[in-house]
């Protein structure tokens, strides 16, 4: 059925006799344009002069006697109430860069209609690109209630759509199956998995490993650093979730690959590594994995990635010691003498030096009882270039905190789930909410302004990555340099401790780890009058394009593929969830005649062709088929 687009030309002195009307033509006008706009300043029907207020309540679909709709980039800067809302506004950058674009709208002379009063359409920046159109919107859905149906409507409306109401729609067919061979069918056809099951010998699956695109995508683009860590009975079931992550360009975490198993036994967590690098051939880049202590992935992980160098995350070490030294497990231990242990233990870690440690140690020796030390000696001592961040300084940067992180949020919805396919439906929506997370954030570095001290790094790096280099460009005049090593090199002193720096070179942790240039190398290269910036200073891995061809590769994939991204398949599913329902409120004659005609629909779908529906006159039964359309048959009514 042909439907009347809305214009999308607005002009001066055009009219309209409701807000919404309205609205709509400012959204038309500005999606022309690739320009949003937000309601600047507004005044209710209610606040207009008593003479204009007599007329005006007669109309309440106007809503307001006045209206300035600004660009995004324009309006009143943002001014913080305190100084800690200030540091974050200016660590996340701003929109406000003073635009003057506007559109104005007011009264008529009649006071029954909003017309157009002002149009200003010169804008002070580059237009940006529909990214613009995909910032996260808010206080929408306290309009809604709890009104599931209005919550499902809503969700269909908004920019950011992709991956939520697939998994809002509930999946009664398999809501309470714990059979994980359909769970497997549930990965691959909902969520387009791929899927390998682990079996007894005897035919009985006792786990399974799953990986989606954007999984293999994102481990492929950041694999330098692996983060493993096992969920131990997550749900009520009393499976084993391991998670295997990275970090990416934004600073934050991403899943990269899932294992749930049944049993807790060291050759099924072997399993789940070795699933983990035959499916991705990107494992030989490597060079950091970081593991839990005593989990079983910690004993797997040299045999599987045996040039990488493995550490211990100092944040599980420090729980983990916390829990096995608790009195309620070594006998004639106090609690008083159990902290201690773990004051000296959290020293330990943050040790700079060989010295400092054993230095520490001693004093720990004579302050702790025997059988906490013997504990010490016997399970961490010898272990300590793995934990201890001055031993190591990859520690420095690699700390599983991140992805701990992304354990707790799985934990909160999937906590009560007492199937498997529920586990799977709801690890989904907090995975699919977290990339929407990552989307919003990237299309946020399009449309903001940085601070000018960073301008140059802001255009091409993430704002995480942007962050490290402007703390840094504050802490240059602390830097000091002695005499040349080689005549190209100098040495460094910063804390203590000294490196060997060039104009494009440093020695420190931070250089060769994070590949983003440090304090020293910045000192030094405004000692020489060097520019600054320099596009060989930093790793692509932490550039803005680099984070955004993650998401178009994984959107140019499915439609390459012909196989829809979630938010299409989402954004079907819904339909065809409504078109089910008419179908069954009526009666059982109708209803047959209205699933021949979705029958109809997909068989010529299947054959190729593109179908488009038309309503018939009464009596109309015929279906006609022409080239590339079908006119459908309808029922004797007017309605199709």
């Amino acid at each position: 059925m042909d439907q009347i687009k809305p214009t999308c030309d607005l002009n001066i002195n055009d009219t309209f006799s409701s807000y919404q009307e309205l609205q709509e033509a400012v959204t038309s006008y500005g999606n022309a344009r690739r320009v949003l706009y937000w309601r600047r300043d507004t005044k209710r029907l209610h606040r207009a002069p008593p003479k204009i207020f007599e007329v005006v309540k007669n109309y309440p679909q106007l809503e307001y006697c006045s209206i300035r709709f600004s660009c995004v980039h324009g309006g009143q800067t943002f001014r913080p109430k305190n100084v800690f809302a200030a540091r974050r506004r200016k660590s996340r950058g701003t929109w406000k860069q003073d635009c003057k674009a506007e559109i104005l709208v007011g009264l008529n002379e009649d006071k029954n209609r909003l017309i157009v009063k002002k149009i200003v359409d010169e804008h002070n920046h580059e237009i940006p690109s529909e990214e613009v159109f995909r910032q996260k919107t808010r206080r929408k859905m306290e309009k809604l209630k709890t009104a599931e149906p209005k919550i499902y409507e809503k969700i269909m409306k908004l920019e950011d759509k992709q991956n939520i109401l697939n998994n809002l729609v509930k999946v009664n067919s398999l809501a309470r199956s714990n059979n994980l061979r359909k769970v497997s069918n549930v990965l691959r056809e909902k969520y387009r998995c791929s899927v390998t099951l682990q079996d007894d010998g005897s035919g009985k699956v006792i786990g399974f490993f799953f990986q989606d695109y954007h999984m293999r995508k994102c481990f492929d683009m950041f694999p330098e650093i692996l983060f493993i860590d096992g969920t131990y009975l997550l749900q009520n079931i009393a499976c084993c979730v391991y998670i295997l992550c990275v970090e990416n360009s934004l600073g934050g975490s991403d899943i990269v690959a899932v294992g749930v198993l049944t049993t807790k036994e060291k050759e099924s967590v072997e399993w789940v590594v070795q699933k983990f690098k035959d499916n991705n051939p990107k494992c030989d880049k490597t060079v950091i994995v970081v593991t839990d202590k005593p989990t079983s992935e910690y004993d797997i992980v040299p045999r599987y990635f045996p040039t990488a160098t493995k550490l211990i995350c100092p944040y599980h070490a420090l729980e983990t010691f916390k829990k096995d030294t608790q009195p309620s497990k070594v006998l004639n231990v106090i609690p008083s003498e159990s902290e201690s242990a773990l004051h000296f233990f959290s020293q330990l870690i943050e040790s700079k030096s060989e010295e400092e440690y054993h230095t520490i140690l001693e004093d720990m020796e004579d302050n702790v009882p025997y059988s906490l030390m013997d504990y010490f000696i016997n399970n961490w001592h010898d272990l300590r270039n793995e934990w201890v961040k001055g031993f190591n300084p990859s520690l420095r940067t690699c700390i599983n905190t991140k992805l701990d992180s992304s354990n707790l949020k799985l934990k909160s919805p999937v906590a009560n789930c007492k199937t498997f396919s529920r586990f799977i439906n709801n690890f989904f929506l907090v995975v699919y909410f977290r990339r929407n997370e990552l989307q919003s954030e990237l299309n946020r570095m399009v449309t903001k302004k940085h601070p000018e001290d960073v301008t140059e790094y802001s255009k091409h790096l993430t704002p995480y990555a942007v962050q490290k280099i402007k703390q840094f460009l504050s802490e240059m005049d602390e830097v000091s340099f002695d005499s040349p090593n080689d005549g190209s090199d100098v040495i460094c002193e910063s804390d203590g401790n000294t490196f060997v720096v060039s104009e494009i070179s440093c020695n420190c942790d931070f250089f060769t780890i994070m590949k983003l240039p440090c304090v020293h190398l910045l000192a030094y290269r405004k000692s020489q009058g060097v520019d600054l910036f320099d596009e060989y200073l930093f790793s692509e891995r932490w550039t803005k394009n680099y984070a955004r061809d993650l998401f178009e590769e994984v959107g140019r994939r499915g439609d390459a593929e012909g196989v829809p991204t979630e938010g299409k398949f989402a954004k079907a599913h819904y339909a065809c969830l409504s078109l089910a329902g008419l179908c069954s409120e009526v009666g059982e004659d109708v209803c047959s005649k209205r699933v021949e005609v979705l029958e109809k629909l997909r068989e010529l779908w299947e054959s190729g062709y593109e179908v488009k529906v038309q309503k018939l006159k009464k009596g109309e039964k015929e279906a006609l088929f022409d080239h590339d359309y079908v006119r459908l048959e309808s029922m004797e009514s007017e309605s199709f």
